[in-house]
């Protein structure tokens, strides 16, 4: 009997694409899927397998999705003061579900944990796909999943290469548009509020920051980045040792959640005005219980959007294996609200 590609794309769970490449012999299919889609084939045309049954054919290759958060000690994917991944993992749960999987979450101490132990939990044979939260990493930290024999993305940070495909955020240009929003507003002299760490978001934060000063022609030596800390408690000391040396510049950008909540205290405290006294552009959208009730004028993170389409990106390693990798970056945009 004719087989039709879109029957054996529905036996075993793949895109129609994929066996018809397979089919016609061309580039861009895993060998161990090609094989199984001629079987599939064979055991149709033979009438082995009853067309109305949807089960897959073939053993699963897992059936759970792992979530890996990576722990460099940075007090942003753990212990932080704010929980920036509770609507961002119900989003990968969400997609496991439709797909019939479980998630696992995980959790990996880079300090102190092995790379062998890291492969070791993302390759269980239950695993199908891999997701690791690499926000606390940096460029150097990604020999750590070489040892993962899994589908895997990166989420959060570029430390990848070209090994790996991953889903990162447009930070330079959120910050590009924070800086053009005050200078339309004639806010020209800007302190940038940086964290002690040299991650990935941090990193193209103050990137971008530069760049605009330096399309602006403003000199190097007057481009004015102030590292603060990590806690929100060390933020508010530090930066009040800066305000007690210097005076207040026109506007701060702040590049962390962490600092949004220390500077807004604050300057609270010391009877600073917002957008009266100083201006404040922070990034990620905070509760107003966090800012004394203020609405903070933002640069927002696409989150949830950004975990869908990483949910989407392991789907297409795991259905296609596909030899070229991809990195997608997520656009911010800018709220507007009562501190600038």
């Amino acid at each position: 009997m004719k087989v039709k590609a879109v029957d054996i794309a529905r036996k075993l769970g793949i895109s129609k694409a994929t066996v018809s490449l397979a089919l016609n012999n061309k580039p861009g299919v895993n060998p161990k899927t090609k094989e199984q889609i001629f079987e599939c084939k064979r055991r149709l045309e033979n009438c082995e397998i009853d067309f109305r049954d949807e089960s897959r054919i073939f053993e699963k290759k897992g059936d759970t999705i792992k979530i890996v958060i990576m722990d460099a000690g940075a007090n942003i994917s753990i212990n932080a003061e704010l929980d920036l991944w509770t609507d961002v993992c119900a989003v990968f749960n969400q997609v496991a579900k439709s797909w019939g999987c479980k998630l696992d979450i995980s959790y990996f101490d880079v300090k102190n944990d092995t790379k062998e132990g890291l492969g070791a939990i993302c390759n269980k044979e239950d695993v199908l796909g891999v997701i690791i939260m690499a926000t606390e990493l940096i460029s150097g930290d990604g020999s750590l999943l070489h040892e993962i024999d899994k589908p895997l993305i990166v989420y959060d940070a570029d430390v990848g290469g070209r090994k790996y495909s991953s889903v990162m955020i447009n930070n330079a240009d959120g910050i590009r548009n924070a800086m053009e929003y005050l200078f339309s507003k004639e806010k020209k002299n800007v302190v940038y509020l940086a964290m002690d760490d040299e991650i990935y978001n941090f990193i193209s934060r103050r990137q971008g920051y530069t760049d605009f000063l330096r399309e602006h022609n403003v000199r190097l030596d007057d481009v004015q980045i102030v590292t603060v800390g990590k806690s929100i408690a060390s933020i508010y000391k530090k930066l009040g040792a800066y305000l007690d040396r210097n005076q207040l510049p026109d506007a701060f950008i702040g590049e962390s959640y962490h600092i949004s909540v220390a500077a807004i205290r604050l300057f609270h405290d010391r009877g600073i005005r917002l957008k009266d006294d100083v201006s404040f552009i922070g990034v990620d959208e905070l509760p107003d219980y966090l800012t004394g009730g203020h609405a903070l004028t933002t640069v927002k993170v696409p989150h949830t959007e950004r975990a869908r389409l990483a949910m989407n990106l392991l789907k297409h390693e795991i259905d296609e294996s596909p030899s070229s990798k991809s990195k997608i970056f997520t656009n911010c945009k800018l709220i507007e609200g009562d501190t600038a």
